[in-house]
């Protein structure tokens, strides 16, 4: 019955990953209370408003929501790829892909929350592409890789140029 109830929704999991998954949830939930305690005393120091550094805190340790289910859909990252499937060996360029990824991933959900990338402030449409990039950057899969990396490449190089193009008309 428990087995059960851990491959609700992710197939094939085998026990152990779905305890590294709720031990992982559970371990990152406590975070969030002492990032915003820590937020909190920072902004007494700074003299900035506690509620949105206490927001701010919030919204940048979102990434970390994402990790644990990179971890189970990939537990390559984890250097143990046999959580899903015990016939599989360890491949090391299918490793560094979805390492580099969710790196990627992370950044991008980064970007999106805070709203700044590549040298300038991002509008709407662009946090939309962004969090799509990071859905995209995260899920392992060559296919969704390489259209998340094009969306965040893009992004970026739109706002490389226009922080450029701002820099130009400022410049006397």
């Amino acid at each position: 019955r428990r087995e059960r109830s851990l491959q609700v929704g992710i197939p094939r999991l085998q026990p152990v990953a779905g305890e590294n998954l709720r031990a992982l949830c559970l371990h990152l939930r406590a975070y969030r209370a002492s990032h915003a305690l820590a937020a909190y005393a920072a902004a007494g120091v700074a003299g900035s408003d506690p509620f949105k550094s206490g927001f701010r805190a919030f919204s940048l340790s979102l990434a970390k929501t994402f990790v644990p289910f990179a971890f189970i859909y990939a537990p390559i990252v984890l250097l143990m790829p046999w959580l899903l499937d015990p016939k599989v060996d360890f491949d090391w360029p299918w490793f560094i892909q979805c390492a580099f990824t969710l790196w990627l991933g992370v950044m991008a959900m980064g970007a999106t929350v805070v709203g700044y990338f590549g040298g300038g402030r991002i509008n709407y449409f662009e946090r939309f592409l962004l969090a799509a990039a990071t859905i995209l950057l995260i899920i392992p899969g060559t296919t969704s890789d390489v259209i998340g990396m094009v969306i965040l490449a893009g992004v970026f190089v739109k706002q490389v140029l226009k922080s450029r193009a701002g820099k130009k008309a400022a410049a006397p």
